[in-house]
C-alpha cells in the first residue's frame, strides 16, 4: 500500500502523467488488491506481522542478537558497502578497485549461531507435536548434546579471539 501511495504521489507531481513502469506497477498492485477480496482500508487495518527485531525481542533475545543475526547477514542481500569491501572488491595499488575472485570462506558464526537457533526451533516444534513425553525427552536430550558441542566450539573460538 505504501508503494502504491508513493507511485500515485509521483504521478500527481508529474501533472497526472504516469510513466509506463508506474502504470505496470499500479496495475500489478491493484490486481493483488482485487485478488485479496479486501478493500484498501481493510488491508490497511489488517494486523501486521511483527518485524524480525520485534520477534527476537519477544523471544527475549537482546538487540545484539538482531544485529548479528539479521543486520550483518543482510549486508550481502542488500549489497552494502561493507559487504562489497569485505567480500567482493579488492583495492589495487593505484587506489582503484577490482572484483575479487570467489575466495571468501563462510564466517564461522554461520556454523555456530544458526544451528543453535534451528536446535531451539526443533525442540519447540517437537514439544508441540509429540504426545509421548519420553519420545520428546530423548530427542531433546539428543538435541541438547549437539547444542553443547556447538557451544564448546563457540567457546574455543571466543577464547582464541580474546588472546593478546
Amino acid at each position: 500500500m505504501e508503494l502504491k501511495e508513493k507511485i500515485e504521489e509521483n504521478i500527481q507531481k508529474n501533472n497526472g502523467e504516469a510513466l509506463d513502469i508506474e502504470n505496470r506497477m499500479l496495475s500489478s498492485i491493484n490486481s493483488l488488491i482485487e485478488e485479496s477480496g479486501l478493500s484498501i482500508s481493510e488491508i490497511k487495518e489488517t494486523k501486521k506481522m511483527p518485524d524480525f527485531a520485534s520477534i527476537l525481542s519477544m523471544l527475549e533475545f537482546d538487540r545484539l542478537s538482531y544485529i548479528v543475526l539479521q543486520r550483518i547477514g543482510s549486508h550481502h542481500v542488500h549489497g552494502t558497502w561493507p559487504s562489497l569491501m569485505f567480500h567482493y572488491l579488492e583495492k589495487n595499488d593505484n587506489g582503484t578497485y577490482s572484483p575479487r575472485d570467489h575466495d571468501c570462506e563462510p564466517h564461522v558464526n554461520q556454523f555456530i549461531y544458526l544451528p543453535l537457533l534451528v536446535i531451539e526451533a526443533l525442540k519447540d516444534f517437537t514439544t508441540y507435536i509429540m504426545s509421548e513425553e519420553n519420545e520428546g525427552k530423548v530427542l531433546h536430550e539428543f538435541l541438547d548434546s549437539i547444542k553443547e558441542k556447538i557451544l564448546d566450539i563457540d567457546q574455543y573460538i571466543i577464547d582464541e579471539d580474546m588472546k593478546d
